[in-house]
């Protein structure tokens, strides 16, 4: 078996095989478990041995809601990477950072997705609180209610909360 021979080689170069615990074989079927794959699209991962498998476990390394190869995901990060992802300037989506959060949450509950948890980071203020709290109010007013008032919302729940950052 190709898959189990390659992890035989990692242990030998690579302290635990992988570089991550969750992803080592030992940890679901001890000698059994395909260690590496050759394609993944869906939920159908196909092994460097050619046998295909429905991944029920971890996919990846936590929630891969849309599953592997998307065609919707891939095509936006080939357009971000043929764009250039690297400059000496700032890139202009940090301006809308949020913005894109609520658009692919939106997307994503228009998939029928049934949670979707966004996050923006510095609200955990210690000093000038009115007007840094106006500040990132102001960030994220739009972007929430156009996600708020969208169309697919019929019949679903948004639930807003605060964590503190760490």
């Amino acid at each position: 078996m190709r898959s189990q021979d390659l992890y035989e080689q990692a242990k030998k170069i690579i302290p635990g095989g992988t570089q991550l615990l969750s992803k080592r074989p030992e940890m679901f079927l001890p000698n059994l478990w395909p260690a590496y794959y050759s394609s993944a699209k869906g939920v159908e991962v196909t092994d460097l041995d050619g046998r295909s498998f429905v991944d029920m476990s971890i996919m990846g390394v936590g929630a891969c809601i849309l599953g592997y190869s998307d065609v919707d995901v891939d095509g936006s990060v080939r357009e971000a990477i043929a764009q250039g992802s690297m400059s000496t300037l700032n890139a202009p989506e940090e301006v809308e950072y949020f913005s894109r959060k609520c658009l692919i949450a939106r997307r994503l509950l228009e998939r029928g997705v049934r949670f979707v948890q966004l996050f923006h980071m510095g609200w955990d203020h210690h000093y000038q609180l009115p007007s840094r709290l106006r500040q990132k109010a102001a960030e994220i007013d739009r972007p929430c209610a156009a996600l708020i008032a969208s169309p697919w919302r019929r019949g679903t729940s948004v639930l807003w909360w605060w964590a503190p950052s760490s």
